[in-house]
């Protein structure tokens, strides 16, 4: 863990990579946030306000296991991946049906 935590802040920090209007501009319904309280990584819903420590299923892709090495997403053991078009993803990749957008205030509920 503190390994991780290290190469986070070399980094330029614990947050999320993106900058704030990222998911608002890419129209994503789940981001991606890392919660320093946890040291753990958190999805986010924009339109429901919903925080969630799994990773939400989105049709058409796999969640696959990684070493959860790859930058800028250090500690991040799952991501997506298309089998029909081999397409990797690390964010959620489901559209926002609405255009509000809120960034999340606070931590999910403690890690099952």
């Amino acid at each position: 863990k503190e390994k991780a935590k290290r190469k986070r802040k070399k980094e330029g920090g614990s947050e999320r990579k993106k900058d704030k209007k990222g998911a608002k501009d890419e129209g994503l319904l789940w981001t991606l946030h890392y919660s320093n309280k946890k040291e753990m990584w958190f999805y986010f819903n924009v339109e429901t306000q919903e925080k969630v420590w799994k990773p939400p299923k989105v049709d058409g892709w796999v969640i696959k296991s990684c070493s959860g090495k790859h930058r800028p997403y250090i500690g991040l053991r799952q991501y997506y991946y298309n089998p029909a078009t081999a397409e990797v993803k690390y964010e959620p990749p489901l559209l926002r049906r609405s255009a509000a957008h809120t960034e999340p205030t606070s931590d999910p509920e403690p890690a099952p």
